[in-house]
């Protein structure tokens, strides 16, 4: 079924209460704005597409929960992206970006984020108000030193820095586990409640580091 098709049959004449979209893996290179219409979506999938942007308008999508949007080709964001208020879920995983828009931290209730596989040389210091934060992946970017961002995650427990050429070399994170010395590496500051930190790079395996 194409697109059109699809899109015919969900929507028709008036829009209907659809709740979980999946239209992953379509080859599609722009984002469809039908789905603008959809304005009760709670699950959007569009990973393993060829997109380029995300169109400002996806700001009226304020009930999803999950979105996904990996493995395609997006090298920003627009800042309206931080208007999904109700985000718990967000992939943005094996894109292209360099930066994190202004506005994200508005994403306050975003439970698990996955940034991993992009090119992302930080994190704007406002990420810190993302305090419902628990699972935070921000492997393989280009990553010098952990962002300071982190200080503020209070309610994280799980970090993956695997694959980014910190200051400090992941083997010494993969040998010290006592909690308050990997803590202060992260960050000083940072949220009591972290229990896992995976890190690894050529010299060390990956691994998931306990704590606490």
């Amino acid at each position: 079924m194409s697109l059109e098709e699809l899109f015919g049959a969900v929507i028709g004449a008036k829009p209907p209460e659809v709740f979980n979209l999946d239209l992953s893996t379509r080859d599609l290179s722009d984002f469809p704005v039908e789905i603008l219409r959809l304005s009760s979506l709670t699950q959007l999938d569009l990973s393993r597409n060829r997109l380029s942007r995300v169109p400002e308008s996806i700001r009226g999508l304020r009930d999803l929960l999950h979105l996904d949007l990996s493995r395609n080709r997006l090298e920003e964001l627009p800042s309206e992206i931080g208007m999904l208020r109700e985000l718990i879920q967000f992939d943005l995983s094996h894109n292209r970006l360099v930066r994190i828009p202004p506005g994200f931290e508005g994403l306050a209730g975003l439970v698990q984020l996955n940034l991993s596989h992009n090119r992302l040389d930080g994190l704007p210091d406002e990420l810190a108000l993302m305090t419902s934060l628990a699972e935070l992946d921000l492997s393989f970017n280009r990553l010098r030193r952990p962002p300071a961002a982190l200080a503020g995650l209070t309610n994280l427990v799980f970090l993956d820095l695997e694959g980014n050429e910190l200051d400090c070399p992941p083997e010494i994170l993969a040998r010290k586990y006592e909690p308050r010395t990997i803590l202060e590496f992260l960050c000083e500051g940072a949220g009591e409640g972290l229990r896992a930190v995976v890190a690894g790079g050529e010299s060390a395996p990956r691994e998931r580091l306990p704590l606490g």
